[in-house]
């Protein structure tokens, strides 16, 4: 049986660690600098030192918890890649839309939060899935080619691609087509389809979490 519990959390200038002993409810915390360059660096180094440092034998580790401050800093501060977004044929704005609600609707100076990807990396391509995943148009594949060449052309230069079309999450058919034909197009670039990250209904939310 798994001995010890472990939790890790990257921030953006330390990494620590937190070991939770089951057999004698010890708690031991470890605190290392992050390593920006490689952030996976820094979780070998804390390991080390607990193996090495505290006698922790790694392999009767059962349970690693990860925490995600440098990811909810990268949102805040809103230093992650550039990214572009392909969406479906006249669903240029659901990132800009959103669920159309105010913190205070009866605050005049009221906004909603910018998106995470400007309209002006957002381009669309054509095809329509309906709401149970059948295909009303069929992906037009050089609308994929000329959109990524769009969005990763001087002026743009988008470091990766999400792709969330209509009613993926009946039907992720046309997402992987296009993700294909985008990885065809421009070799090395990150694509991410909105159905393999959160498959589920409501087109702002699965486009704003891919």
């Amino acid at each position: 049986m798994a001995r010890h519990w472990l939790g890790i959390d990257i921030g953006g200038t330390f990494t620590d660690f937190a070991l939770f002993d089951t057999q004698t409810g010890e708690l031991l915390g470890l605190k290392v600098p992050s390593t920006p360059h490689e952030f996976a660096e820094a979780v070998r180094v804390g390991l080390a030192r607990l193996a090495d440092e505290h006698g922790v034998d790694l392999r009767e580790i059962g349970t690693v918890v990860h925490g995600t401050t440098i990811a909810v800093n990268t949102l805040i501060q809103r230093t992650g890649a550039r990214l572009g977004l392909l969406v479906t044929d006249g669903f240029r704005d659901v990132l800009e839309l959103q669920r159309l609600r105010l913190t205070n609707p009866f605050d005049l100076h009221g906004s909603r939060p910018l998106p995470l990807i400007p309209r002006a990396r957002v381009a669309e391509v054509r095809e329509r899935l309906r709401a149970d995943g059948r295909v009303d148009t069929p992906l037009d594949e050089s609308s994929v080619r000329e959109a990524v060449r769009q969005l990763t052309r001087a002026g743009q230069g988008v470091e990766g691609l999400v792709i969330s079309l209509l009613h993926a999450y009946r039907s992720p058919a046309h997402e992987r087509q296009a993700r294909a034909v985008a990885e065809a197009t421009n070799p090395g670039l990150p694509v991410t389809a909105s159905s393999d990250v959160w498959p589920q209904a409501r087109e702002y939310e699965r486009t704003a979490l891919a």
